[in-house]
């Protein structure tokens, strides 16, 4: 890959990855893209469970990683029980005080922070059902074909571990996994052991369901001018791309085209607040699909 390549890269991925992430895992997965040995399906593995995640999350007011980690106390017993940024940074965050469950914001699988013991939480509104395009993605069983589950004995990679248990079909614990299972393996260090890692997660198969489904994606955001006329009465368009990639995700790949509907989803999304502002700001949802491996 390019000097030139790579930067732009960076650029797209490594800021959003780290705000949903942490900087840590962001790095790793930049690591694992950027590398020479990393093929196309992989490449376009990350950016699909990573465009999933930023924007198709049921709960996506805490797609942000500081988001997640506010709404979590702080742990009394560090040394036999995972910290908060670790229950944070696995996509966990704690409702209300009236419920101790721990709810993963992208699949809302809800764990119970004692027990091993998970259970689906109900919608919280119509926009989250199950009916979704992102779930025509969900025929692959992932449980534990990272080989995470006997990878270390930290207090700390066990919200990880439950995780992928109670939801290993969930996009954000698929790339977190991922990420994690290059730092242990060092699988990123030639193209035989990217191989492996890719035939471990299926990711061949899902890499070309993804490539289909964003390459729409590109054409429902770039084949009109819906959007750049609906920019011109003051929507960013980034902010627009990034909205309409929401209801892309959710609604069966349908995607709205006229102007006068796509700002009606707009005003619908801000006042919604249906992706993090914090968020908007630094996602180039276009850039990303306008990745090479992605044309």
């Amino acid at each position: 890959m390019s000097d030139r390549k790579a930067a732009d890269v960076k650029l797209l991925l490594l800021q959003p990855a780290a705000a949903a992430y942490s900087e840590d895992i962001a790095d790793l997965i930049l690591t694992l893209y950027t590398r020479p040995a990393t093929g196309q399906e992989m490449r376009v593995y990350i950016v699909g469970c990573l465009v999933l995640t930023l924007t198709a999350s049921v709960l996506p007011q805490y797609t942000l990683l500081a988001d997640r980690l506010s709404t979590l106390p702080s742990s009394t017993s560090p040394s036999t029980s995972p910290s908060s940024l670790s229950l944070a940074k696995a996509g966990f965050v704690h409702l209300g005080p009236g419920d101790g469950s721990l709810v993963c914001f992208h699949c809302c699988v809800r764990v119970s922070p004692t027990a091993s013991t998970t259970e689906e939480l109900p919608p919280p509104s119509s926009s989250s059902s199950r009916d979704t395009f992102v779930d025509r993605f969900d025929d692959i069983e992932l449980t534990d074909r990272c080989g995470l589950g006997a990878a270390g004995s930290d207090h700390d990679d066990e919200p990880l571990r439950r995780h992928r248990r109670a939801s290993p079909n969930c996009y954000y614990a698929r790339l977190c996994a991922l990420a994690r299972a290059v730092s242990r393996s060092g699988a990123g260090a030639g193209g035989l052991g990217i191989r492996r890692l890719a035939e471990r997660l299926d990711a061949i198969g899902d890499a070309k369901r993804y490539a289909r489904a964003l390459r729409k994606l590109r054409g429902c955001l770039l084949g009109g001018c819906g959007l750049s006329l609906a920019a011109s009465f003051g929507y960013s368009p980034p902010h627009l791309a990034a909205w309409l990639t929401r209801y892309f995700m959710r609604n069966n790949g349908a995607c709205p085209t006229r102007a006068g509907d796509i700002i009606a989803l707009a005003h619908e999304s801000e006042a919604q607040s249906l992706l993090a502002p914090g968020l908007l700001d630094i996602l180039d949802i276009v850039g990303l699909l306008q990745l090479p491996e992605l044309l």
